[in-house]
């Protein structure tokens, strides 16, 4: 049987994956994230390396991210372009992952799990957001890059909005350990939910149950528009 899939997205820097690593340690699931999964492919796929050398004009060898992000990060264009390219490696390679691993259920943990179509496979989908400066801090220290290269990264990606119309949940994380508390409430109570445990814990209150059909359906409308217009983070 398919595990089930929980989606986890919001900007870069926001925190995803530390949120992600802390509930799948605590609750038995396995943790997919597709930035890696991409970083992984530009080393080890080279269809995909010969497809972002012949559109980009990159040097011969693995995929230099700096370089390309210096490429596509201020040519929204270009930054479609890569998107439109990479979706199709990063999905089969997920799914691959998630059939081969063994876990109660999988989180998926992308910037793009919305564009790229993957959120409506998933039963759920939590959006982490987090203060501007909050980002800014992580990225540069994480990435070990400049203030302006954050910056551009962080303006090619979607803004909070986004995030608070597609998702059915949303988790500020500027305080972790406030924030894993609040997460771990959430994912027990999806898990309940759908019969992979049985915690007895407080009900947590999802964002527009009452909506949560129209919510889907938009999710689709925004997967069909980025066949297009995608993006990615890097």
């Amino acid at each position: 049987m398919d595990k089930i899939r929980i989606g986890v997205t919001g900007p870069s820097g926001a925190g995803k994956t530390q949120i992600c690593n802390y509930i799948t340690r605590k609750l038995g699931g396995i943790v997919v994230d597709a930035d890696e999964v991409y970083h992984r492919l530009l080393v080890e796929c080279t269809e995909l390396q010969d497809r972002l050398r012949a559109e980009f004009g990159l040097p011969d060898g693995p995929v230099n991210t700096k370089i390309l992000g210096s490429i596509v990060y201020n040519n929204k264009e270009k930054l479609d372009k890569l998107n439109k390219i990479t979706h199709g490696y990063v999905t089969k390679a997920i799914d691959q992952i998630i059939r081969l691993r063994r876990g109660k259920f999988a989180v998926i943990d992308a910037v793009a799990l919305i564009e790229s179509g993957a959120a409506d496979r998933c039963v759920v989908v939590i959006g982490v957001l987090a203060g501007h400066e909050k980002k800014l801090e992580r990225i540069q220290k994480r990435d070990n890059i400049t203030e302006e290269y954050a910056q551009n990264r962080l303006r090619s990606q979607k803004p909070d909005e986004f995030f608070k119309k597609q998702c059915d949940y949303i988790i500020i994380n500027d305080d972790i350990r406030r924030s894993r508390e609040e997460a771990y409430k959430i994912f027990s109570e999806i898990l309940t939910r759908n019969g992979v445990s049985q915690f007895a814990l407080p009900h947590v209150r999802r964002r527009g149950d009452l909506h949560g059909k129209n919510r889907k359906n938009k999710r689709r409308a925004v997967a069909r528009r980025a066949v297009d217009k995608p993006e990615k983070r890097l």
